[in-house]
């Protein structure tokens, strides 16, 4: 679990929001969870993710939790083209460095073996390679959840665009 520092108003040292990144961990345990238990029913036909149906309030919870943290530490920035460059880049990057290889070999593998896990699952090629939504889903199922992010990271650019 990555840390979460913020820049002290009044001083240069930075600090942690731990109760904060404890429930940040939580819910993203929950989730995945949630999704392995999902997965094994797929594998061994048992019904076992009634154990974890509670996960999948963890998506909400860190998504709201997220935009908090990120509100937090950025609220502060100067309000500039700069800032709002440092602030997309910080997140392309963090995002897309280890979701494109995985993709791409994902898109590679339903082509060479079509009825590969959910074969016969809908995805879209432009949402799996931009993350942006679209009328189909991205071909990695849980990347749904980055397509909102990336919307929701589209979004806080306008607070580098407000007074």
């Amino acid at each position: 679990m990555s840390s979460t520092k913020i820049q002290s108003a009044d001083s240069s040292e930075k600090r942690k929001l731990g109760t904060l990144e404890v429930g940040r961990g939580l819910a993203a345990l929950a989730v995945v969870a949630h999704h392995a238990s999902l997965s094994s029913d797929a594998f061994t036909h048992s019904d076992y993710s009634r154990f974890f149906d509670f996960g999948i309030y963890g998506v909400d919870f860190f998504f709201v939790l997220s935009g908090f943290i990120i509100y937090y530490i950025h609220q502060n920035d100067t309000r500039e083209y700069s800032s709002a460059r440092r602030f997309f880049s910080k997140r392309i990057r963090r995002i897309y460095t280890p979701y494109l290889p995985i993709t791409l070999a994902l898109i590679a593998a339903y082509y060479l073996f079509p009825s590969l896990s959910q074969g016969e699952r809908s995805w879209g090629l432009f949402t799996s390679l931009t993350l942006l939504p679209s009328y189909s889903p991205p071909a990695l199922s849980v990347a749904w959840t980055l397509t909102f992010e990336m919307l929701f990271y589209l979004f806080f650019l306008s607070f580098y665009l407000s007074i």
